[in-house]
């Protein structure tokens, strides 16, 4: 079992924003992880999830710089869990549909939350941008 997966967010956020330094200022990371303990099939799926969707709101959501990016992830149950990763930037474009979607990123969390962690995927965009992963 896989039991740093505070650890691993912290990790994977820092990185991120240390090669987006350039561009990136004052985003602050705010998270609420709870201690939950996963097995490599489903801490790996989920390191890639939080990557893509941590580097697109780091890339695409702070035009002035700044901002806040929020992580949870907590148990719903006694085998489901929700990631929400969100942000308070721009949002996505008001024609955004996920469903045909051309970014390669975005299949790719499409695709590990279905095939690797039998989820499901939504995301809103009012006041930034949220995305919620049931698995």
């Amino acid at each position: 079992m896989v039991s740093m997966f505070k650890q691993l967010r912290e990790t994977l956020i820092r990185h991120t924003m240390r090669h987006l330094t350039s561009r990136i200022t004052r985003v602050y990371d705010r998270a609420k992880v709870e201690d939950i303990h996963f097995d490599i099939d489903t801490a790996i799926p989920c390191g890639l999830i939080i990557n893509e969707l941590v580097s697109n709101s780091l890339k695409y959501a702070f035009p002035e710089s700044k901002g806040v990016l929020t992580i949870t992830l907590a148990a719903i149950s006694a085998t489901r869990y929700e990631l929400v990763i969100s942000d308070d930037g721009v949002g996505l474009p008001d024609d955004f549909d996920l469903d045909s979607i051309d970014s390669l990123g975005l299949q790719l969390v499409q695709g590990l939350v279905a095939e690797q962690l039998g989820g499901t995927v939504e995301f809103q965009s009012t006041r930034g941008t949220t995305w919620t992963i049931r698995f």
